[in-house]
């Protein structure tokens, strides 16, 4: 089994990290620019927080059926 470190799953943990923050820094600019409601922003935090387990869980399973080919 590969160490923690290199697993891949924490790398697309680490990954939709960075790339959620980027995406809540440019609404937090682009969003009140156009006047839109606070609604909004909360919807684009709330479906981060929803996608994260099942990005984690799909590389999981897409790392398993890797190994289960090799």
């Amino acid at each position: 089994m590969k160490n923690w470190k290199e697993s891949p799953v924490l790398q697309v943990g680490a990954a939709y990290c960075v790339v959620s923050w980027i995406i809540l820094q440019v609404c937090e600019v682009v969003l009140p620019s156009y006047d839109t409601p606070n609604w909004v922003m909360q919807t684009v935090i709330a479906a981060l927080l929803v996608m994260f387990p099942r990005v984690i869980v799909k590389s999981g399973v897409c790392q398993h059926d890797q190994a289960a080919l090799l």
